[in-house]
């Protein structure tokens, strides 16, 4: 007795056709659910490593978030409580640092106190003219430029008003900051974007 089957012939497998508008929206809702809860600082290890595991299906086969890449949250999730950028920005042998530390007598007492000057933070100039040394310099550098920090703590805003934060967030191209935002990121990557 042969089987019949209304959705496909014997020995074929089935063709689902995913329409693009669909997967985008999949990629809309999973980016929005990503950042909201970013914003919120409320996602788990759990949630992260089921972000990682989320696949959107495309024509010809899954997309997953790459593990190695940028876009892994783990990193976003761990780095903070490391505190790694904080301690780059602060503690690398790379910049020069200006500290300064009293003395002073009270009541018998002596007593310490100790500044730092984190406004006039700069790199190291390079050594030679060798390109580690010139790129560690550059590097540095606008690792300051993006965090000044002048009260000690890590973020993008700041009072200079040519910094890349206000560039976003300008009238003329506030409309386009994501744009912005997502050729940076091709850019990261090594991809081309096309308007």
């Amino acid at each position: 007795m042969a089987k019949s089957n209304t959705l496909r012939r014997e020995n074929q497998p089935y063709l689902i056709k995913i329409h693009p508008s669909v997967i985008w929206v999949k990629t809309a809702v999973l980016i929005s659910i990503l950042l909201i809860n970013i914003h919120r600082a409320n996602m788990t290890l759990d949630e992260v490593e089921t972000t990682l595991q989320f696949e959107i299906a495309a024509d010809s086969s899954p997309v997953k978030i790459n593990p190695e890449g940028p876009l892994n949250f783990l990193r976003g999730y761990i780095y903070p409580k490391m505190e790694c950028m904080y301690n780059k920005r602060f503690f690398a042998p790379q910049i020069n640092t200006e500290y300064n530390l009293e003395h002073c007598r009270h009541k018998g007492d002596l007593k310490y106190t100790y500044t730092r000057n984190r406004r006039i933070d700069m790199a190291y100039k390079a050594l030679s003219d060798s390109e580690m040394d010139v790129y560690n310099e550059q590097y540095h550098n606008h690792l300051i430029e993006l965090f000044p920090s002048p009260t000690g703590d890590i973020s993008i805003e700041t009072r200079v008003s040519r910094s890349f934060i206000r560039a976003l967030r300008a009238e003329k191209t506030e409309k386009h900051a994501l744009q912005i935002l997502a050729m940076l990121l091709c850019f990261l990557r090594g991809g081309r974007y096309s308007h």
